[in-house]
This record gives C-alpha cells, sequence and structure tokens, in this order.
C-alpha cells in the first residue's frame, strides 16, 4: 500500500491536533531531529499519520521508488506495512499512530 500525502490538508496545529484525537488515534507531538530518522528501508506493523508543523519531513516510498517532501500544512498517511525510509531534514510533528512505538503492538 502506498504512502499518501495530502499538500495543505491543514492550517494550523489545533486543526491537526483535534483531527488526531477524532481519529481515536494515539497522539505524539515531537521536535525530530534529523538524527532520528530512519534512513534505512523500514516498515511499521501499524498506521502512522503524520502532521508537519514546522519544517521539511523527507519521506521516501521504497515501494513506488517516490521522495515526498513534506512541508507544514500537510498530512503524509504511512499505511502499516509501507516500506519507508526519513531524513535527513529535521521537522515538528504531529503523529497519530495506531498503535505503540515502543513495544510493537498495533491495533487492527
Amino acid at each position: 500500500m502506498a504512502i499518501e500525502v495530502r499538500i495543505n490538508h491543514f492550517a494550523h496545529r489545533d486543526q491537526a491536533i483535534s483531527e488526531i484525537q477524532a481519529s481515536g488515534l494515539r497522539l505524539i507531538e515531537a521536535d525530530v531531529a534529523a538524527d532520528k530518522l530512519d534512513p534505512q528501508s523500514h516498515a511499521h506493523p501499524y498506521q502512522v499519520d503524520i502532521y508537519v508543523l514546522d519544517g521539511t519531513f523527507e519521506l521516501r516510498d521504497m515501494d513506488t521508488g517516490h521522495t515526498h517532501f513534506i512541508t507544514a500544512g500537510s498530512k503524509a498517511t504511512v499505511p502499516a506495512g509501507a516500506n519507508h525510509s526519513e531524513g535527513p531534514s529535521a521537522f515538528r510533528g504531529a503523529f497519530g499512530i495506531a498503535g505503540d512505538p515502543d513495544t510493537g503492538s498495533h491495533r487492527a
């Protein structure tokens, strides 16, 4: 399943947070340093919605070969099992996660 990117999806942080909360996903907001991103191809056993609040997030869809440069106000949905790599740009984001990234558990 391919990564979906919605350019100019939201206007401000509160709108992104509200959308994540309404979806029932686990909310995490963070400043993501470039050295915390994974440049190697990987997949998660859960879906992740990424709302870029500030900066640019570079996300490569390994299945399609497309590199997305996701800027503030835009959203990316990385489906469970989607092979991707990240970086090297740092950004601030709000994340809606259908699982626990610390334990690897996920919701079906």
